[in-house]
This record gives structure tokens, C-alpha cells and sequence, in this order.
């Protein structure tokens, strides 16, 4: 009897607890991708979780979310998504990258390790949306929500660190599909690396299912049925940028814009290409076959190796292309990022330049435009006028093949 009685205390002790659990709805009144994720950081780190449960709600101008240990160059098409001016953003939970825009509401559960549940977190969801929309949704076990069981409407990722945590995921109920389907194909060739894959899925908006699904609607709902147990049944709309409220939220803010962040957390990786390519000019038809190993660690350059088919080693000139390709642009130990590449492009331009009219010159420079090539996220050789260059010596080869 002792023992029952012990157990009921307990029960009814955690029923109190639970219940003395305060609950609060923030919406914020932003679409910046970085202010949103900086106000998600700051609640994590400093909002009163032991007594208080937190439902974040926002939308985002265009950006490409990937996961903390992912490879953006692998991710997204990063020389797409600057063409277009979206911002390709690494947040600070795992899993893998994501496409946002305005009709895409994003949902961040923030709470003590001790009520910490996913799968509960998504019922609630669920819960929300068929009570007001006629919709067939259902949690599978990678904790996604699909809809009529096949078309995923909805990703999870999560971040849990001592006693805090938070679990946040999509709702993608206007999205515009042919952005998210093409922003997401990397143009990346030849790569071998160990970073975490996003997983490829059949997508589709809500709205095409219930045509009067909006951004109000649906926090509308889901907010209540987060407070539906609770008191006060208030949704508020947060400026996630106030510092007299989030004191600090700036710098998360700056933390998340920074290189360092974004490109130099990336997991190391390797770029391997092989390039043929013949000469009608250079001897008789001469063949060359220049294979390209670019190590990649922190976002920097890391070793370039330069190979050249043994069998096409006529002239010392021509063997020694590889170092001289090192010479010309010394890229290693370099940010991978545009402005950086141009810049050492542009100081190495006069000595590229100098070699005109020497027999292997169209041969230097096509070994360059190779190195190019292997460089995420760069499309082409940066300097127009070199390229014009680059392209008149070209023409004048026949290209045989290139292999990735």
C-alpha cells in the first residue's frame, strides 16, 4: 500500500508540474531569414524553458536553409541562388537543407529536455490543420508530414543542448515549387564528401488541396491549439530585432550572416575532374589529359594536385603545366568565395598575359579554365577580357571530352 501511495504522489505531482507549465505563442513581425533564426537562437539560449513552453512562428523572404553539418556547394546551386539574390543560410540544427519563401511557415517548439517530444509537437499540428481543413495528413516515421501518403509537406530538424531544446520544422503550404525544385540541384561535378545529404522527396502545397489556406489562418490555428490548455490564449507578435527585449539578438544576427559561418563550417571535401582536351596547333594533333584534385577543408583551399597523362609528355614546357598552373593563381589556403577568386585572378592577369605567343600559351590557359571548372561556385573564368582570350585559343583546339 506504501508503494501505491508513493506512485500516486508522484503522478499527481507531475500533474501539477505540468500543468504549472506556462505556454507562449510569439509570431514575428520580420521575413529576414537571419532575424528569425537569431531570435530562435536567443530563446533557446536565454528564454525561461524550465517553466515556460515557446511556439515560434514566422515566414521568410527567399532563402535556402541547409542543415548545420551540410555542404552548401552540394546542397543548393549556389551561383543560381546568388544570380537570383537568395541567401543560402546554415542554421544551427542538423538534417537536411530547405527551400523557404512566403508560403512556406516555419514552426520552432522550444521547451525542457523533459517535455521535449516530436512526435507530439507534429500531432498537435496535425491536429490543428484536419479540425479546420479537409486534409489527408499523416507523421511518418522520419517525424515528416505527408500528405495523402506521399507528397511531404512538412520537415523536421532539432537542436538540443543540457536541458534546452527546440524542434522545428516546415509547413509548405504556397511555396513555389519550380524555385525550391531547381535552387535545390547543385551543379557541383566530381565530389567526394562526407557531409550530411539531404534526401530527395515528392512535394506539394497545402493550398492546392485547401485553396483558402494563408499565412494568418495557419498561425491562427496552430497557436490555439498550442494554447488551448493554457490561461491566457494570446498570440504575440515579436520584432525579433528589439534588443531591450532579445538584448543580444544582433550579434547571433551577425554570427549567422558571417563567411566563417555559412561556407567555413563546411565539412572538408574533395573535387576530382579529369579534362581531355586536343591541340591542333601543338605538334601533330597532340592529345592532353589533365586531371584535377581539389581538397577543400573550412571553406578554404586546401591542396590542389595537377596531373597530366604520362603518354602526352612531349615537351618539358607541357610537363611542367601543372606546376606552372599552381604558379599563375596561387589559390591555396584561400576562402572558396567569388570576390576572393577574382581578386587573385585579376593579380595574376599581366603574368597570363606576358605569355602570349609562346607555343603552349592556348595550353596554360585551357589548364587554367580546367581549375576553373573545379572551384564551387564559380561558373567561368572571372576576368571578361581573359576569357575572351581563353575562348579564342579554345576555338582553335578541337575539345574532345570532358570527364567528371
Amino acid at each position: 500500500m506504501r508503494s501505491l501511495s508513493k506512485i500516486t504522489h508522484v503522478l499527481i505531482s507531475t500533474q501539477s508540474i505540468c500543468q504549472n507549465i506556462r505556454k507562449q505563442v510569439y509570431i514575428s513581425s520580420s521575413k529576414d531569414i537571419y532575424q528569425n533564426l537569431a531570435l530562435e537562437d536567443w530563446l533557446y539560449e536565454n528564454a525561461d524553458l524550465a517553466n515556460t513552453d515557446y511556439l515560434l512562428m514566422w515566414r521568410n523572404e527567399p532563402a535556402i536553409v541547409i542543415g548545420r553539418h551540410q555542404n552548401p556547394w552540394l546542397e543548393c546551386n549556389v551561383i543560381e541562388a546568388e544570380r537570383k539574390s537568395i541567401p543560402v543560410v546554415r542554421r544551427k540544427s542538423g538534417g537536411g537543407t530547405v527551400f523557404h519563401d512566403q508560403g512556406n511557415l516555419n514552426l520552432s517548439y522550444l521547451m525542457r529536455r523533459g517535455r521535449y517530444n516530436r512526435k507530439k509537437n507534429l500531432e498537435e499540428v496535425v491536429q490543428a490543420l484536419v479540425s479546420r481543413w479537409d486534409l489527408n495528413l499523416k507523421i511518418s516515421n522520419r517525424d515528416d508530414i505527408l500528405l495523402d501518403g506521399i507528397y511531404k509537406v512538412s520537415g523536421t530538424a532539432s537542436k538540443l543542448g543540457g536541458d534546452r531544446t527546440y524542434h522545428h520544422f516546415t509547413l509548405l503550404f504556397d511555396v513555389d515549387k519550380d524555385i525550391l525544385c531547381s535552387i535545390l540541384q547543385s551543379s557541383l561535378i566530381g565530389v567526394d564528401c562526407k557531409a550530411t545529404r539531404s534526401i530527395p522527396s515528392l512535394v506539394k502545397n497545402l493550398k492546392e488541396e485547401a485553396p483558402d489556406i494563408s499565412f494568418d489562418n495557419l498561425v491562427c490555428v496552430v497557436g490555439e491549439e498550442f494554447l488551448k490548455e493554457d490561461k491566457e490564449k494570446v498570440l504575440r507578435t515579436v520584432d525579433p530585432t528589439d534588443e531591450n527585449k532579445f538584448p543580444g539578438v544582433a550579434k547571433i544576427e551577425h554570427h549567422l550572416k558571417s563567411w566563417e559561418w555559412v561556407y567555413g563550417k563546411t565539412p572538408p571535401f574533395t573535387i576530382s575532374r579529369t579534362f581531355v582536351n586536343v591541340f591542333k596547333h601543338v605538334e601533330s594533333d597532340a592529345h592532353f589529359s589533365l586531371r584535377i584534385n581539389l581538397t577543400i577543408s573550412k571553406g578554404r583551399i586546401d591542396k590542389i594536385d595537377c596531373k597530366l597523362s604520362k603518354e602526352y609528355h612531349r615537351q618539358q614546357k607541357v610537363v611542367d603545366l601543372p606546376l606552372r598552373l599552381l604558379q599563375f593563381v596561387n589559390l591555396v589556403g584561400h576562402p572558396v568565395e567569388k570576390q576572393e577568386i577574382e581578386r587573385l585572378w585579376e593579380a595574376s592577369r599581366q603574368k597570363i598575359m606576358d605569355l602570349q605567343g609562346e607555343e603552349d600559351y592556348a595550353i596554360l590557359v585551357w589548364g587554367l579554365s580546367c581549375l576553373v571548372q573545379c572551384i564551387p561556385g564559380i561558373s567561368v573564368l572571372p576576368l571578361r577580357s581573359q576569357q575572351s582570350e581563353i575562348d579564342q585559343h579554345i576555338l582553335k583546339s578541337k575539345n574532345v571530352n570532358t570527364v567528371a
